[in-house]
C-alpha cells in the first residue's frame, strides 16, 4: 500500500496508490494524514476497503508532502 496526499498547495487529499498504478481518493474515509491519524488503526481500515469503489484522482495532480504538520522527521 502506497499512500500519498494529492492537490494543490494546502488542499492536499489524502489518496492511495493502487496496483494499477491509480491514485484513490481516500478523503471520504479520512481527514488527512497527521501525526493523529496516521496510526495502526488508520492503516488497518484502510487495508480493509474496497480500492475499486474509492475515487480516482487526476494523475497529472500535484503530489505534496507525505505527511501534514509532522511533529518530527527522523
Amino acid at each position: 500500500m502506497k499512500l500519498c496526499r494529492i492537490g494543490d498547495l494546502g488542499v492536499e487529499k489524502p489518496a492511495l496508490i493502487d496496483h494499477e498504478n491509480n491514485y484513490r481518493d481516500l478523503s471520504l474515509v479520512i481527514k488527512d494524514f497527521d501525526p493523529l491519524t496516521l496510526n495502526f488503526e488508520t492503516l488497518e481500515k484502510l487495508k480493509s476497503l474496497d480500492l475499486k469503489e474509492l475515487p480516482t484522482l487526476d494523475k497529472n495532480s500535484r503530489i505534496g508532502a507525505c505527511v501534514s504538520n509532522p511533529s518530527k522527521f527522523i
